[in-house]
């Protein structure tokens, strides 16, 4: 942390660093309990999210509105409208997970300015994961006859059925009321709000459940770009590859030479 930070909010600054070292106590083993079950949660809400980004993905459909064709009373597939609101509901398997995820990188924003909202003690973080996300229902689950998996189900509505009734089971709370029991979880959101953090397990579920990525691009590249140049001009005279430690001369006619023989003009 900057010097000039640390003079202008003193005070803050040491409640900060008192919460910090707070947090890396040894937990008690009803909190590791408590830690191993909403890992079943997540795993539980992620196969829901994943289902949900499935189906949208396998029936969505955009009406296109064209003269003299008669649009069809009722169909099967999913509206973008539809899409957008199961995505938007607070109460949801995705946003839920995405409020969790979002706040759990919020706390490496907290800002030293908060002084009505605390960052949450362990405990207060295990309380509100456990409302936003319920208790581990995978032994009731089995107890019920017939049950069916998230991925058995193809219709959009019973999986909207679904997701009601894993909230049920789970006893999760609602979005409104864990906000309410938990301010820092409002500052987590605010912070989520200005940073905008990307989850890229949660928004490309659907990838990452066939294996991941097979080639990522992106700008400015991760690892600086390593081009042997003596590979490339060997295409063109296998000198390159050939030749043992040639001179710097030897080297500058060679590449003249190359350059016309592949029809291009060198670098200047």
């Amino acid at each position: 942390m900057p010097k000039q930070v640390r003079d202008l909010v003193p005070e803050q600054v040491a409640a900060l660093k008192a919460w910090r070292s707070q947090t890396k106590r040894k937990l008690t083993k009803t909190q590791v309990d408590t830690l191993m079950g909403l890992t079943q949660r997540v795993e539980q809400l992620w196969d829901l999210a994943l289902r949900r980004l499935q189906i949208a993905e396998q029936e969505s459909s955009r009406s296109l509105h064209l003269w003299g064709r008669e649009e069809p009373a009722e169909s099967s597939a999913v509206t973008r409208e539809q899409i957008e609101e199961a995505l938007a509901d607070p109460d949801g398997a995705y946003r839920r997970l995405r409020r969790v995820m979002d706040a759990w990188c919020a706390l490496w924003f907290w800002p030293l300015t908060e002084t009505q909202v605390e960052p949450p003690s362990i405990d207060e973080w295990l309380d509100g994961l456990t409302m936003l996300l319920g208790r581990d229902t995978s032994n009731r689950a089995k107890t019920r006859a017939g049950q069916q998996t998230f991925q058995d189900l193809t219709d959009w509505f019973q999986l909207g059925d679904a997701e009601d009734d894993d909230r049920i089971y789970s006893g999760s709370k609602r979005a409104h009321e864990v906000l309410e029991a938990h301010p820092w979880l409002v500052v987590c959101e605010q912070i989520a709000s200005q940073q905008g953090f990307f989850h890229w397990e949660l928004d490309f579920a659907t990838v990452f459940a066939q294996g991941g990525f097979d080639l990522q691009v992106g700008n400015p590249p991760w690892v600086r770009p390593d081009v042997d140049s003596d590979a490339l001009l060997a295409e063109g005279d296998p000198w390159w590859q050939l030749a043992e430690k040639p001179s710097e001369a030897a080297r500058n006619d060679m590449t003249a030479t190359t350059w016309r023989c592949l029809g291009l003009k060198p670098w200047c």
